[in-house]
């Protein structure tokens, strides 16, 4: 069952960009739904929750984004974050910059699922700009959902503009009350 969520989430990643909205939110309630009806054993319950976190992250790929949105009708990097976590009573700050001191401070190498990473802007790479939610960490990268420019979509670590732009990652998953 677990390779079949894995391949609904590829698909979803792989064809968001030529769905409708309707269509991404047919896909999302299908992963969600069968999410629901998994139990694994294995995960801790700090894991389980951050799945269920991210699962609340993904219903929203494809939305579009909007500069200070916070909310379905569009996100920016920082709203989009805030609103997914505030939807398990977390309240995060607006911005990327604030929500990086929010948390405790991670390397690198101890990324896990539900965890926030910050990166340099657009314009000015040395100062915090933008925000992703981790979604899945590998040996030597990690993947991250968050509103971009082109809208809600994963990404991954080791793409060449967020290669050059990481800047640092924070925990905030703990300071909510499962």
């Amino acid at each position: 069952m677990q390779s079949f969520l894995r391949y609904i989430t590829l698909l979803s990643l792989i064809f968001a960009p030529l769905a409708s909205k309707a269509q991404m939110s047919d896909l999302s309630e299908v992963f969600i739904d069968a999410e629901v009806v998994v139990e694994d054993t294995d995960q801790t319950p700090a894991a389980s929750f951050a799945s269920t976190i991210i699962a609340e992250a993904m219903k929203y790929l494809g939305t579009p984004y909007r500069w200070g949105g916070k909310n379905p009708g569009g996100f920016d990097c920082a709203g989009f974050v805030r609103y997914v976590y505030s939807r398990f009573g977390l309240t995060l700050s607006p911005s990327a910059p604030s929500q990086s001191k929010e948390g405790v401070r991670l390397k690198r190498e101890e990324l896990a699922p539900g965890d926030l990473v910050f990166y340099g802007g657009s314009r000015n790479t040395k100062a915090i700009g933008h925000v992703g939610l981790v979604t899945e960490v590998g040996e030597d990268s990690f993947k991250f959902i968050h509103a971009s420019n082109t809208g809600v979509r994963v990404s991954c670590s080791t793409e060449p503009y967020y290669k050059a732009r990481y800047i640092c990652a924070c925990r905030v998953i703990d300071k909510v009350q499962q």
